[in-house]
């Protein structure tokens, strides 16, 4: 089993990116909190997978959802739901013809949302309109 499945912790830059590299999926398997208040709140390591051009499998808790487009880019599941989880990379391993679409898509998805450029044009925007509604409340 050890030859399929690996499990790593607090691995350097280089060399995450080497496992990266030599990787085919990616699995984020994060828990909806029992209280209901502690949930993953994005998931940063789900965008370096995609740019680094893995087929991520997320469960469907906190802000994770908001960071993928389900089927396209990322295939989310339920938390807690390890049948779930197995299924999915059952069916991606048998549809290794979409493989390459599933990481341009997921590569793309990465490019158009989360570029510093793009959440820099973003924050300006958010920036001016905050000023501009500032303004015009403030006026006269």
């Amino acid at each position: 089993m050890r030859a399929i499945v690996s499990f790593h912790t607090g691995l350097s830059e280089e060399r995450l990116k080497a496992i990266y590299s030599a990787a085919h999926i990616f699995i984020l398997p994060s828990l909806k909190a029992q209280d209901g208040f502690h949930e993953e709140t994005q998931g940063v390591a789900i965008q370096e997978a995609q740019a680094s051009g893995l087929i991520v499998i997320a469960t469907k808790t906190g802000g994770i959802p908001e960071c993928v487009d389900d089927g396209t880019s990322a295939f989310l599941v339920e938390d807690r739901n390890a049948a779930a989880i197995g299924e999915k990379i059952k069916w991606i391993i048998d549809n290794p013809h979409q493989w390459h679409e599933w990481q341009h898509n997921a590569r793309s998805y990465v490019e158009n949302h989360f570029d510093i450029d793009v959440i820099g044009i973003r924050l300006m925007q958010i920036y001016a309109d905050t000023i501009a509604q500032f303004q015009r409340s403030h006026q006269g």
